[in-house]
């Protein structure tokens, strides 16, 4: 936001494609516009080699307020546009926080809410402050709690649940509404928040868990269990549920809880609290999976990291993922492996690799070792010492490189040969901390000081990288609160690398509809079920081998073994598709 007078300064950066190289070509044409869509400024045929371009403009005395709009035309005719605004405004000289729990829960009986007045350069502002506590509520329900007292830099007020009507009401949410005047000069600045009730003192959040239950392999689910207001709760007894067996667990140190699976079907795992303190209307936390179909019953399960992989400006991430194997029949296999991201594929020279990249698919022999498995989470034991027919289950490691600049989503594929011509795969999809393919970072040093002073500041980065550093006043942020948001560059760029909701890279591959219509039907005189529609509907609980690769983006053009032959008939009619 601008005064009227004042500079406008303006600097254009251009990054391409999923690398983010540096742009240096010029652009033929950078220009501004009023409100009313009249050019105050224009620059043809700018000079862009040196990466970054840096230009500037006066506004008018008198200038016409409102938005403005920079626009910037490319080599490609490509024209972009951002805005600002152009306003006539008295910049605060203090600022005024509301210092509130974000949750309480219901049943307790006080909280407390803070209020901090502070000068733009860190002294106290005295006056008084007026709060106004609201619980959200219309009608007989409704209750406004107002109180007035002298500040000094902070102060706190006091509050019941009882006087708010939580519970008789299932109050819901909290509204905080502060207004602090200046001693002096009357000069007022106001701050709000929400405080949210919670009916429940646990809540569980999913942190991992396998997305396919895998033949001959247990099922994994990891989950979290937190208090009200988001801090670990340990040492917590647990019923988990699974298989038709129930068994009791307590949470580690960070609220983790563990659970593994043997049974061949997995259709929920069921989590509770034991103690009675969960007074809330909510069913305990559900892991659904589907079942994966082998003919030879045979598996892979990539164990992916929980939570998004972090991410160094500047340097690769190396991962070193387990990956469990099961086979009938077989100790040998040929795995063959492959990293995606949006919206392309990753070079054949950045490949995923067993200690060792590996340039082609790989035949090794398997040798039976124990699985990596806690005794002390399993909820349904062991499976038998000595299958018949044998199985061998294996266990071994994929090192995962990620180049810097892999985008906010990464998948990963690998897939086994047998030699009856089954293909065996497994995908999994890596989640990204976001971040550029250089480093740069301000050193810590003098970071405020009353207006007038002069402040030094630095920045350091990596040879040859394009930087910039920009300074704002404190006051001038606050007078633009509420504006206009205006993100960071680093986030504008790294969201052009996000796939657009909705939209999957490929189209998909498989179709149970039409694939178990054929199956069911093959052989029999009369049309096509797969080209009819009205009268039938056709399903499969399964997923299989066909089904990794659509995940992945990865179209399959193969005569092996990769689609399910388990379909059925939904029973009824339906209308349409």
């Amino acid at each position: 936001m601008y005064k009227p007078g004042q500079e406008v300064k303006v600097r254009v950066l251009s990054l391409h494609g999923a690398e983010l190289l540096l742009v240096t070509e010029k652009y033929p044409e950078i220009w501004v516009t009023t409100p009313s869509r009249t050019r105050v400024a224009q620059w043809n045929n700018v000079d862009n080699s040196g990466g970054l371009v840096h230009l500037s403009f006066q506004l008018a005395d008198e200038p016409e307020q409102g938005i403005y709009t920079i626009s910037v035309k490319n080599s490609q005719n490509k024209v972009t546009e951002v805005m600002f605004e152009v306003e006539e405004y008295v910049l605060p000289r203090f600022e005024v926080k509301v210092n509130s729990p974000v949750y309480i829960l219901a049943r307790a009986k006080a909280f407390s809410i803070g209020v901090c007045a502070e000068y733009t350069f860190g002294q106290p502002v005295r006056g008084n402050v007026t709060i106004e506590v609201s619980n959200s509520l219309r009608n007989q329900c409704q209750t406004k709690l107002v109180k007035t007292k002298d500040i000094a830099g902070c102060t706190a007020f006091q509050f019941t649940t009882e006087e708010l009507r939580v519970i008789d009401c299932s109050v819901r949410v909290v509204a905080v509404e502060v207004v602090v005047e200046e001693e002096g000069t009357g000069v007022r600045q106001t701050d709000g928040a929400n405080i949210w009730i919670e009916m429940q003192l646990y809540s569980f959040k999913i942190v991992y868990k396998d997305k396919y239950k895998k033949p001959n392999l247990p099922y994994t689910l990891k989950a979290r269990l937190t208090f009200f207001n988001g801090t670990a709760a340990e040492r917590v007894p647990v019923e988990v549920c699974a298989a038709g067996k129930c068994a009791t667990m307590f949470t580690q140190e960070d609220g983790i809880i563990a659970t593994v699976v043997w049974a061949n079907y997995v259709e929920s795992i069921k989590i509770s609290t034991l103690d009675h303190v969960l007074t809330s209307d909510r069913p305990p936390s559900i892991g659904t999976s589907s079942p994966f179909y082998s003919p030879s019953n045979s598996s892979l399960v990539i164990q992916a990291p929980g939570g998004r992989v972090k991410c160094v400006p500047g340097q690769k991430t190396r991962l070193n993922l387990p990956v469990l194997f099961s086979c009938q029949q077989s100790s040998r296999a040929g795995i063959h492996a492959q990293k995606t991201q949006a919206p392309r594929n990753i070079s054949p020279s950045d490949r995923v690799s067993r200690k060792d990249p590996i340039p082609g698919p790989k035949r090794w022999n398997w040798r039976a070792s124990e699985l990596p498995i806690d005794p002390d989470h399993l909820i349904d034991g062991f499976p038998p010492t000595y299958p018949s027919p044998p199985i061998v289950r294996a266990k071994f490691s994929l090192q995962v490189v990620l180049p810097p600049t892999a985008s906010p989503k990464v998948k990963l594929l690998i897939w086994d040969t047998r030699d009856d011509g089954e293909v065996v795969a497994d995908s999994v999809q890596l989640d990204v901390e976001r971040c550029l393919g250089f480093s740069a970072q301000t050193p810590r040093g003098q970071r405020h000081g009353p207006p007038g002073e002069e402040i030094e500041l630095s920045l350091e980065s990596e040879a040859h990288a394009v930087c910039s550093l920009g300074v704002v006043d404190r006051s001038s942020e606050l007078a633009a609160q509420g504006l206009h948001y205006r993100p960071s560059a680093e986030t504008l760029l790294l969201a052009s690398l996000q796939p657009r909701r909705g939209c999957s890279w490929s189209p998909p591959q498989v179709d149970d509809e039409k694939y178990c219509a054929r199956k069911i039907f093959e052989g029999s005189v009369g049309e096509d079920p797969s080209h009819s529609f009205g009268e039938h509907s056709y399903s499969s609980d399964y997923v299989d081998s066909l089904k990794m690769f659509d995940n992945s983006g990865l179209l399959v053009i193969s005569d092996m073994t990769l689609e399910l032959d388990h379909a059925k008939e939904r029973t009824g009619k339906v209308s349409g598709r």
